[in-house]
């Protein structure tokens, strides 16, 4: 690689009347985009013509040496802030590698020969490095500077950028007549202060981290063979559990109040070592053990809520939260009278068949229940076998149902008089023994470098007509009419790459998608033809008009608005259990693989696609995805393949199969997800991928 720490000096750039100059904030992969797309730009264009006499002069400041953002290698220093935002060395992406494929520079291009559909960082980072940095595109970068401030002056019509040379501590003070911000949003840690309060109070012995520590040299000493609990359920909270399984955790528990992140989707995970638990830590008793409190969603206050009052089932009813956000509960105690001895009950007999454990339902699956038979306590085709007749796995099932051989033989349970005690159902969830706790709770965006009048927010008021209503679609007939919450989960104050308050201000930036880095890709084109007039910018109507549009399509689309709409989400779980979950019946949202959550799914990934292929097409990017009303064939494509990464969790081998023990959602791969420019066809693993201890997914 390029020694990029030498180039440190920080020098305004002459230019003419006619060109504009860009402060680009950032060389991540959304500054190393822009400028390839310039770099690219400049090639097509004789340096004599009154075009490339117009081209932007951009400058570039990154606070690293190396090009790369979250993605680059960690060095030692690095190691030495404990806050430093950049993944850990073995990471790998999670989304297959066709999604972000660049349309110039393929994966074929790069690494000469086909590669498995799921690759490792540090691939992934010399992928990018390569396209990115071609022909000179990044000889520029003002590496080793740190963004300071940020201000637009009103009076000049331009932005004041200071900057500190992190080699001498010089600072410079420059100005451009547009301001582009690529420096993402994973700013520094977002704490749980609750977490760290009740930790330093109750004396937590283990150890408490943020995921973002995660790449320290110790992290393994922390997982290997402890019990860990992560907070939150979203994609670190997923990534994290998958690698703590592949270090060689005993047990892990995430940890979630709202059950609506990636984690909470994964539906079997190797060898059964990872559950969901629909709460948050309340105490830590004796050091060790977590006890966590369950939370409602408030109508009222739109927010959620402790579920109040111990062993009412009545706000357990209302608590408990459908199969979308897989909420699992963790086993709790028996206690047998003395004068009982020998009677017995299940641990479990207390449980409806969606209260169960990941590990504990994959375990009755096994031996024959179902949810209608275990609702109605019925006998499965197992019932009448001996233990012996039983499958050594199916022994290891029963056993963790809390069966021995004695219990399963004489079948006793219907002798137990009322001494015996089973721990009813309560707002709380003791995890006993635990080693380490770790936040996943993101990352607060560095954006106080801006003045206020430049940041967006990362939510916006709800600005639909008061009688707005969603049209009609699968879930309408059994949930009816909800009435969206007051804040949603929308980007406010931007249009795709503008500030919409001051065009001149954009956002390169990924806006929350399955996507992120082909997104960036686009934007980064989009804002360079902006930079150039290829295209006009809109007026503050038009802006305002396209982004209403936004919010209400998003809002009027289940996929989406299940992720946008807190109420939404929190109000059609709390329907479905009432009116299905408790009377033991079957509703198709509870099968992943129902034709109508794929129908439900599709149309959402649908609508992601054509809104990015109308800013595609705006612009006449160099790859056609079609249109808002119709996606091309490449658009298809990629809209499926999108959809198969969605699918990924659900397609897992079930819980009770001999793969179960070891795959992952990255272990699969399907060879219909080709790549859109060279068909290529993705090629399985070296190994299982929980085998794979080193940083590359290629074969050797």
């Amino acid at each position: 690689m390029k020694n990029y720490a030498d180039r440190t000096e920080c020098k305004d750039l002459p230019t003419n009347s006619d060109q504009l100059t860009v402060a680009l904030l950032g060389c991540g992969p959304s500054g190393m985009s822009f400028m390839h797309h310039l770099s690219e730009k400049k090639k097509k264009l004789d340096p004599s013509s009154p075009e490339y006499a117009k081209l932007p002069v951009v400058t570039c400041f990154e606070q690293a040496d190396v090009p790369g953002g979250l993605w680059r290698d960690r060095k030692e220093e690095d190691n030495q802030d404990p806050e430093c935002p950049i993944m850990y060395d073995d990471l790998w992406i999670n989304g297959p590698k066709e999604l972000i494929e660049f349309y110039d520079y393929t994966f074929m291009d790069h690494f000469k020969q086909p590669t498995s559909m799921f690759i490792t960082r540090k691939d992934n980072l010399s992928y990018i490095t390569a396209r990115n940095s071609a022909d000179g595109a990044l000889d520029g970068v003002k590496y080793n500077h740190t963004i300071l401030s940020v201000k637009f002056i009103e009076e000049m019509e331009k932005f004041e950028v200071v900057v500190k040379n992190n080699i001498d501590s010089t600072v410079l003070t420059s100005h451009f007549d547009r301001c582009i911000w690529a420096m993402g949003f994973n700013g520094t840690p977002k704490r749980a202060k609750a977490i760290d309060t009740l930790c330093d109070r109750d004396g937590f012995k283990g150890k408490l981290i943020h995921s973002v520590q995660s790449g320290q040299p110790d992290f393994e000493d922390h997982v290997k063979g402890k019990r860990v609990v992560l907070i939150g359920d979203n994609l670190s909270a997923e990534d994290l559990a998958y690698r703590c399984v592949k270090l060689g955790v005993e047990a892990v528990y995430v940890c979630t109040r709202s059950g609506m992140g990636q984690a909470s989707n994964v539906e079997t995970w190797p060898s059964q070592k990872v559950e969901i638990i629909g709460a948050l830590p309340l105490q830590i008793i004796n050091g060790t053990d977590v006890e966590c409190q369950r939370y409602t969603w408030d109508t009222e206050s739109e927010k959620y809520v402790v579920v109040a009052g111990e062993d009412s089932e009545e706000i357990f009813e209302q608590d408990k939260l459908h199969r979308l956000q897989k909420k699992h509960l963790k086993r709790e105690k028996v206690v047998v009278s003395e004068n009982n001895s020998n009677c017995w009950t299940s641990v479990y007999d207390e449980y409806d068949w969606d209260d169960l454990p990941t590990r504990t339902k994959a375990a009755a699956k096994l031996i024959g229940y179902s949810k209608r038979i275990w609702n109605n306590d019925g006998d499965t085709a197992y019932s009448e076998f001996d233990w012996d007749e039983l499958t050594g796995e199916q022994q290891d099932a029963a056993k963790l149902l809390g069966y021995t051989k004695d219990q399963w033989d004489t079948d006793e349970e219907s002798s137990c008089s009322s001494s015996v005690v089973s721990s009813v159902k309560s707002s709380t969830i003791l995890l006993e023994d635990i080693n380490t706790i770790i936040m996943c709770t993101g990352y607060n965006p560095n954006l106080g470098v801006l003045s206020s009048d430049l940041r967006i927010e990362m939510q916006t008021d709800n600005i639909l007509p008061g009688n707005w209503k969603m049209s009609n679609n699968l879930l309408s007939a059994d949930f009816g009419d909800i009435s969206p919450a007051r804040v949603l989960k929308f980007m406010s104050g931007t249009c795709g790459v503008h500030l919409i308050s001051n065009p001149r201000m954009m956002y390169v930036q990924s806006w929350d998608t399955d996507i992120p880095l082909f997104e960036i890709d686009v934007y980064a084109y989009v804002a360079l033809a902006y930079c150039c007039g290829d295209i006009e910018t809109p007026s503050q109507d038009e802006m305002y008009k396209r982004c209403k549009k936004v919010i209400n399509d998003s809002m009027d689309n289940p996929y989406h608005r299940y992720e946008a709409d807190p109420a939404y989400n929190a109000q059609i779980c709390q329907i479905f259990e009432r009116d299905y979950g408790h009377k033991g019946e079957d509703h198709w949202l509870d099968d992943s693989h129902d034709e109508r959550n794929d129908k439900i799914s599709i149309d959402g990934m649908d609508l992601m696609c054509r809104e990015l292929a109308q800013d595609m097409k705006r612009v006449n990017h160099p790859v056609d995805f079609g249109t808002y009303e119709e996606l091309s064939p490449l658009g298809e494509q990629f809209r499926d393949i999108l959809h198969f990464s969605d699918k990924t969790r659900i397609d897992v081998p079930p819980a009770g199969t001999p793969e179960s023990r070891w795959c992952t959602y990255r272990d699969m791969t399907d060879s219909t997800c080709r790549s859109l420019y060279t068909g290529t066809a993705p090629v399985p693993l070296k190994d299982k991928w929980i085998n794979i201890h080193d940083n590359t997914s290629l074969s050797n």
